[in-house]
């Protein structure tokens, strides 16, 4: 079975044997319907790139093969992993190809969906490091109504801070879409390992968008938020805390979630700060993420109530 799509304009096909393909088709359903106005091989404003191409092939009963061109093979896997290493493939490629002109950094991103005496629907990038809530974060604000737009891999031109769409399907952990109430079933459930015992994967669960919310557009850049997650007080959500940072303090933060393409490093710098220069940054500390992705969509650094405005 094979399948075409492009992910934020970089084209991908995977072959595989069609049990596979058929969840890979399920999994990946919001870039293929994309692609359906955005065919395969069309030039982007990155110029032509070569399709990644992933190709399946089984090991034994319950294991696979994967094998991403060009850049190596991964053996004896079950589907979990699988479906794993194919999106860490996906966003390798379009890190590499977007990195060329654009600024990508580690982030989700969501339209903010806005008050009418409020400016036009803005974009929403959330980074942080691993374990802070990026992915449950976006997953949160699609409940609420806001649009997605990207997950991971958030691609910003440069010149006029547009985020490029990217509807990869939203990894989530377990433990993101039980405090969400999304019941999420893990893809192939139990799995064999090498040693031939049985064990449920902790792995993060693709979560397709559409099948809960609805897909944004591109969008100019509004705002960037730093997540820091905090431990709840004697069984109380913390309060969500909002600081707002300097274009100094940004740069320093925002550097380490950049992701250069090999040999753009010095671009990649550059492209921050601009970036901190136009979009204010802030720091969201929460525990509660649904409380915290009201309060960030309403935010402003000019608000009188928050301390330490740009």
């Amino acid at each position: 079975m094979r399948l075409e799509f492009a992910a934020a304009g970089v084209p991908v096909v995977i072959d595989a044997p069609r049990p596979v393909g058929a969840l890979f088709a399920a999994a990946f359903v919001d870039l293929l319907e994309a692609s359906v106005t955005n065919p395969v091989g069309t030039e982007g404003d990155f110029g032509v790139v070569e399709p990644l191409l992933l190709r399946v092939s089984r090991h034994g009963r319950r294991h696979w093969c994967l094998d991403v061109g060009g850049q190596g093979l991964v053996t004896k896997v079950d589907l979990v992993t699988l479906t794993h290493e194919c999106m860490i493939a996906i966003n390798a490629h379009v890190t590499s190809a977007r990195g060329i002109a654009d600024l990508v950094l580690h982030a989700a991103a969501f339209a903010r969906e806005i008050d009418s005496d409020r400016p036009p629907r803005t974009a929403v990038a959330v980074c942080g490091g691993s374990g802070a809530g990026k992915s449950t974060f976006a997953t949160a604000a699609v409940l609420q109504g806001h649009r997605y737009l990207a997950d991971e891999v958030c691609s910003i031109d440069p010149l006029s801070m547009m985020v490029a769409p990217y509807h990869r399907p939203i990894g989530l952990r377990p433990q993101g879409a039980a405090m969400l109430g999304l019941q999420v079933a893990p893809m192939g459930g139990a799995s064999e390992t090498a040693d031939g015992r049985d064990h449920e994967s902790d792995d993060s669960t693709p979560w397709p968008v559409s099948s809960g919310g609805q897909l944004a557009t591109s969008l100019p850049l509004g705002l960037v938020a730093i997540l820091e997650r905090d431990s709840d007080t004697e069984g109380q959500p913390s309060p969500v805390e909002i600081e707002w940072l300097s274009a100094a303090q940004a740069l320093v933060r925002l550097v380490g979630f950049a992701m250069p393409t090999v040999g753009f490093e010095r671009e990649t710098f550059r492209r921050v700060e601009r970036l901190v220069r136009e979009i204010p940054v802030a720091v969201v500390r929460y525990s509660n993420c649904r409380e915290a992705v009201r309060l960030l969509v309403n935010a402003s650094p000019e608000d009188s109530s928050r301390a330490g405005a740009r």
